[in-house]
């Protein structure tokens, strides 16, 4: 269906937009609105997990973003660039 990768995309878009205005809580708020909604199963899950799991750690309110990262290091290893944001 693609309203469910129109969500996808336009969270993420959003979320991106959020960041660049500092409005980092905004930004996770809408990556998990876009999980609770999203039925496109758990590629489309892990990916928007990972994008969660970017935002500026200075600015990352506690237990949000990188909580989702050892999960999709422990599930998927090799994924993306996981494991050396996990080590910095």
């Amino acid at each position: 269906m693609r309203s469910r990768s129109f969500l996808v995309g336009a969270g993420s878009l959003l979320a991106d937009t959020l960041v660049d205005r500092a409005d980092i809580e905004g930004a996770l708020a809408v990556l998990d609105a876009v999980l609770a909604a999203s039925t496109g199963g758990e590629e489309v899950l892990r990916d928007v997990r990972y994008h969660k799991g970017g935002a500026p750690g200075e600015h990352r309110p506690r237990g949000g973003g990188a909580g989702d990262l050892p999960d999709i290091q422990e599930k998927t290893p090799g994924y993306r660039d996981v494991e050396s944001r996990l080590q910095s």
